[in-house]
């Protein structure tokens, strides 16, 4: 007796619902520029300013142990995150620097 293969009929129908959703922000005013920002910005996180006014310092995530059930980041400055994550994209980074392939 075949069974059925409701995988697929499952996931075609969880794309094409998804397809269909569409997130409309309720937005008000920065108190700075008086451009659009999101209401959700204010009431949860207390921000009156928006994103392109604001002066808190963007961070950065940068990789500190790679393992296949999970990675450990650690949160730094923006440009310290930069400039990790492009040394480590050096050829020859970390442990295989000593193999013989590279």
């Amino acid at each position: 007796m075949m069974v059925p293969d409701l995988r697929m009929k499952i996931d075609n129908s969880k794309t094409n619902y998804m397809s269909k959703v569409k997130v409309k922000l309720e937005m008000t005013t920065c108190v700075k520029c008086g451009g659009d920002m999101p209401v959700l910005r204010k009431v949860k996180y207390g921000y009156n300013s928006c994103v392109n006014c604001s002066t808190t310092q963007k961070m950065g995530g940068v990789a500190i142990a790679n393992h296949k059930t999970g990675n450990e980041i650690q949160i730094v400055p923006m440009e310290v995150a930069d400039n990790i994550n492009r040394l480590a994209a050096r050829k020859g980074y970390g442990v295989c620097s000593g193999m013989k392939h590279n």
